[in-house]
């Protein structure tokens, strides 16, 4: 948390460790903690892992992230009855948070390449959520480093003369779509190969995950301005979107709501990242926050349930 002032540093601590201990406390079971302990250590040293040059307010992006996905992921890990797995789960939602913060940085996209692997091990249902993200996100920024790739070959040339030791980012992307074709698969084997079928009914959806309207307005806000801006790639978005909306669905009919709004952060994630790679695109929504705040506000509200 470096990017705060000493002062505040110590308020967001006891906040957290307050609230952590709060609703701990409401469910009872005191190794609910370790849920938090667990993503806390991700809060608290997001400034180190999101890049400060496209992000300004790290830290209070990281709790305003957290806050959004916090009843998605207790639900993840509270559906799981067994400390060791509970154990697990927890690591695992974790990596995935800070494996995403990795990502807004090329510089740090193989931490998030080395994620998907790791969360194969922890948990499969969170490593597939995980492994569609880095793959749509991987693809998407394959498509645009190809078209900015010609128009920027000198520059590269250049660069590559005072660092001869560096990777390019195309070959980071490379490993990166390799690497989450090949755990997407492993996944997707390991679901048909022990699947369950466990359809829970809307009234659970409606009464745990309120978020859920949130993230769908948020998914349509940044898909529209993707299609409007000049990044040119309307096609792969969308596509990307339609399959992550699939495995939305079948993420809801075989393991439950809860997984289903995993897959719903993933595509919200994957979204808003692609839209950071677009200066244009930012800038279109800070104006639009600064022109239309109270309705922002709204939408924020609908997040954080």
């Amino acid at each position: 948390m470096t990017d705060l002032s000493f002062k505040n540093r110590i308020i967001a601590l006891i906040s957290f460790t307050f609230a952590a201990l709060i609703l701990t406390l409401r469910n009872a079971l005191f190794f609910n903690f370790i849920f938090f302990l667990f993503t806390g250590v991700v809060i608290f040293f997001a400034d180190k892992i999101i890049n400060n040059e496209k992000i300004k307010e790290r830290t209070a992006l990281a709790f305003f992230v957290f806050a959004t996905c916090y009843q998605t992921f207790f639900q993840v890990f509270n559906r799981i009855h067994e400390n060791n797995r509970q154990l697990l789960a927890a690591s695992a939602l974790a990596v995935f948070l800070a494996a995403a913060f990795a990502a807004t940085d090329i510089k740090k996209l193989p931490y998030a390449v080395f994620s998907a692997p790791l969360l194969c091990l922890l948990d499969i249902k969170i490593a597939a959520s995980y492994s569609l993200f880095l793959l749509f996100y991987s693809v998407t920024k394959l498509a645009i480093e190809t078209r900015t790739g010609k128009s920027g070959k000198k520059k590269k040339k250049s660069n590559q003369q005072k660092d001869k030791n560096s990777v390019e980012p195309i070959t980071v992307i490379l490993v990166s779509v390799v690497t989450s074709v090949a755990c997407t698969a492993f996944c997707a084997y390991s679901f048909f190969k022990n699947r369950v079928l466990s359809m829970e009914n809307f009234d659970y959806l409606f009464t745990h995950f309120k978020n859920t309207i949130g993230f769908v307005i948020f998914i349509v806000y940044f898909l529209v301005k993707l299609i409007k801006s000049n990044l040119r790639i309307n096609v792969v978005v969308i596509v990307c979107l339609a399959l992550g909306i699939a495995a939305s669905v079948l993420f809801a009919i075989y393991y439950g709501w809860a997984y289903f709004s995993l897959a719903l952060i993933a595509s919200v994630f994957f979204l808003g990242l692609t839209c950071l790679e677009s200066e244009g695109v930012t800038n279109s929504i800070k104006a639009d926050c600064q022109n239309n705040k109270y309705i922002f506000i709204a939408g924020l509200l609908c997040l954080i349930q």
